[in-house]
């Protein structure tokens, strides 16, 4: 009963995670000229949604220390290089581009 309880509260971060993507995507009105904070804020939540996929349904909390740390500095280096690509259109273009 307990790993029912922990995937459903798991369930309950990802839903309202999303819901902060889809909030922090949409302030400018236009997803595509979103600027560099909420595309950040998306980034990070998009970072921190696929940890608790990772920890609770794929079972990597339970994996050595080695690995979790493994997949977690890919994430951010994922994030970051998209962050980055992000930011180059906005110099490139003069805006976000379509994304």
């Amino acid at each position: 009963m307990s790993g029912e309880r922990d995937l459903l509260a798991c369930w309950a971060v990802l839903m309202a995670l999303t819901g902060l993507s889809l909030t922090a995507a949409n302030a400018a009105g236009v997803v595509a000229a979103i600027g560099p904070t909420a595309a950040a804020l998306v980034l990070a939540a998009g970072l921190f949604k696929a940890r608790q996929i990772l920890w609770c349904y794929l079972g990597l909390k339970d994996a050595p220390a080695t690995w979790r740390a493994l997949f977690l500095v890919f994430l951010v280096l994922l994030c970051g290089l998209i962050f980055a690509a992000f930011l180059l259109g906005l110099t490139q273009n003069g805006r976000a581009g379509a994304l």
